[in-house]
């Protein structure tokens, strides 16, 4: 991901990656939130930006602190129940060339996993093409760059100014 430009309050990204298509796809630039406070105040279903070793990575959080996550056959259950994930995108075509070019299939379970103190679950939307917290493990709130709010450039018209939720 690229910054374009900032400002005291917003920021350009340019997504580079194809870890939350179809809610974005790679090569729209999307305008962020930026608030110190925002790491206090975010909620289990936002697209975030965060720092993971020194890259900025966009993920949509799944599970907050005190929470109990589980995946089971691509569908993600919280503290028992089954959310539901409008977004979630099961594409066969990336999973089989997953599969292809990994050693060992990958394993797309979650046993249950209680959320600590001040950390957050991630996901990415894409979930066959997503180095998320099923492989990186919970995060800390300080990694939080800010909130995506819009789609501010698209090749494809209709989708400049998309909200994102």
């Amino acid at each position: 991901m690229n910054i374009i430009s900032q400002s005291l309050r917003f920021r350009y990204f340019r997504i580079v990656s194809s870890v939350m298509a179809n809610t974005i796809i790679t090569g729209e630039k999307i305008i962020t939130y930026i608030d110190k406070n925002y790491k206090n105040n975010i909620k289990a279903g936002d697209v975030i930006i965060y720092r993971f070793r020194d890259k900025l990575l966009v993920s949509r959080c799944i599970a907050l602190e005190n929470d109990r996550i589980r995946i089971q056959d691509d569908n993600v259950y919280i503290n028992d129940s089954l959310i539901n994930e409008f977004h979630k995108n099961l594409d066969q075509k990336q999973l089989e060339l997953t599969n292809r070019y990994n050693l060992e299939k990958l394993d797309y379970n979650l046993p249950e996993t209680i959320i600590e103190k001040n950390k957050i679950f991630l996901l990415g939307d894409n979930r066959y093409n997503s180095n998320d917290s099923r492989y990186i493990g919970q995060l800390s709130r300080e990694v939080i760059v800010g909130k995506v709010l819009y789609i501010h450039f698209s090749k494809n018209i209709n989708r400049i100014g998309k909200i994102i939720e």
